[in-house]
């Protein structure tokens, strides 16, 4: 395990890594309770060697951020990934990052479920005084419900290197043409399911200016129609479409063709896809599909296109349309090399 940032390089060991897991082993039995574990202590023992950290759903003390984010703040130099997913913060807590000296390299900072986050807190924790640019590619806020556009206009100068973003269930993304994908044209991942709000032109906006981006997630997006998605190219490698219902049958016929490099395609709920998308599919088959999630379908035409498509990994066949034991068995031995997941 090694951390590399422009100022060290630290370096340890696997016998180090032992050693100091059984000293905190040893240092909770010797304990009554794990409130008398010295915890700065022990951050400062591994601080510097410390790369990643994460903290999901912990509501009890001593472990929570409120006890254990200001002595990493202090502790951790090298950091490149902080988790603090699904924990219940106050906004002292949350500060302690407005301070961070680390935060300028992370590589991933995952927020998910922060309901104290808002765009006063967000702009803090990324707007500095000296305008520097932050290192930060994986940003994650999916269920960080107080947040608005304008915050994430605000903060996109300071993120030029972001290629992976999780927007997903921010419901407070509405009424508001965001312009932070203007800053952001190296995005790669980007998932804004469950934005209801999120229209046609503002998809279209994104694909214009997010030049590299091949995985797209807009699941119950119910705006989205073939006016913004007939803009995807062979670029794109990954798409979730679930329950966009307002898309053509023309526009799903032809996919094939449109994005014929995908490796995951998820579409369920659609009410357009048919057997015949099956079927046109299969005259021209995804070389590289690996996954795929669909609910519309039946077994002589499912196994039409499966026979097209050698390097399928994963199935997942929803919507009990093959209730069957005797069908979905038959499946699982003609297609031997494909998991199949049967809901």
């Amino acid at each position: 395990m090694s951390s590399t940032n422009s100022r060290t390089t630290t370096t340890i060991n696997r016998s180090d890594v032992r050693s100091l897991k059984m000293k905190f082993v040893h240092s909770i039995f010797r304990n009554s309770s794990s409130e008398q574990i010295d915890w700065r202590e022990f951050f400062e023992s591994i601080g510097p060697t410390l790369i990643h950290f994460t903290m999901s759903g912990c509501y009890h003390e001593p472990f929570t951020p409120s006890t254990l984010l200001p002595i990493l703040v202090q502790t951790c130099p090298n950091l490149l990934s902080l988790n603090l997913r699904w924990n219940q913060m106050i906004e002292s807590t949350l500060s302690h990052l407005t301070t961070y000296s680390q935060i300028i390299h992370l590589h991933t900072l995952d927020l998910t479920g922060c309901q104290i986050l808002d765009d006063t807190m967000l702009i803090n924790i990324f707007i500095r005084q000296d305008q520097q640019k932050f290192a930060l590619k994986k940003l994650i806020l999916q269920a960080c419900t107080n947040l608005t556009w304008m915050g994430l206009d605000t903060i996109s100068v300071c993120l030029p290197n972001l290629t992976s973003l999780n927007l997903s269930r921010c419901i407070g993304l509405k009424t508001h043409s965001p312009q932070c994908f203007h800053s952001w044209s190296k995005l790669e991942y980007l998932d804004l399911s469950y934005l209801l709000t999120l229209t046609n032109q503002d998809l279209l906006d994104i694909i214009n200016h997010c030049h590299e981006l091949k995985m797209l997630i807009i699941d119950e997006c119910l705006n989205i129609t073939d006016e913004s998605l007939s803009r995807l190219t062979d670029r794109f490698e990954m798409l979730s479409l679930n329950n966009c219902s307002n898309l053509s049958r023309n526009f799903l016929l032809n996919l094939n063709e449109q994005c014929p490099n995908l490796h995951i395609l998820s579409m369920n709920s659609i009410t357009n896809l048919t057997d015949d998308c099956l079927v046109n599919w299969s005259m021209k088959p995804w070389i590289y599909l690996r996954e795929l999630s669909i609910d519309k379908y039946t077994c002589d035409r499912l196994e039409i296109f499966l026979n097209k498509h050698s390097n399928l990994k994963l199935l997942s066949l929803n919507g009990n349309l093959i209730s069957q034991k005797l069908e979905q068995e038959n499946l699982e031995r003609k297609f031997s090399n494909i998991d199949f997941v049967f809901q």
